[in-house]
């Protein structure tokens, strides 16, 4: 388990900056070294890259990590979800109690 807190810290250690270098577009996330030296050493589990960050940039990892802040290039704003309501407002009751509307 240290060993993988370890590789799991030292990735958000790389892709804490908030700013997106230009070196962080050429720098793997997962470093495959680290990864066959922790298998090396026989612990009892597997430490192996995921498909998902096999090609994955530092760039990448600070994008899905959310810490490129509004304003910082490479900033990416999260989708708007909008609900549209069908029932207009004079149509919704001031209050409801569900325990009376469906009393079985």
């Amino acid at each position: 388990i240290m060993f993988k807190s370890a590789v799991v810290a030292t990735v958000l250690l790389q892709a804490s900056a908030t700013k997106i270098e230009s070196y962080d577009h050429n720098t793997k996330a997962i470093n495959p070294q680290m990864v066959e030296s922790i298998n090396n050493m026989k612990t009892t589990w597997k430490a192996a890259v995921s498909p998902k960050f096999a090609n994955a940039t530092v760039a990448d990892v600070k994008k899905l990590l959310g810490t490129i802040m509004p304003g910082e290039e490479g900033y990416q704003a999260p989708e708007q979800e909008k609900t549209v309501f069908s029932t207009p407002n004079s149509a919704v009751p001031e209050t409801f109690d569900v325990r009376t509307a469906w009393p079985e």
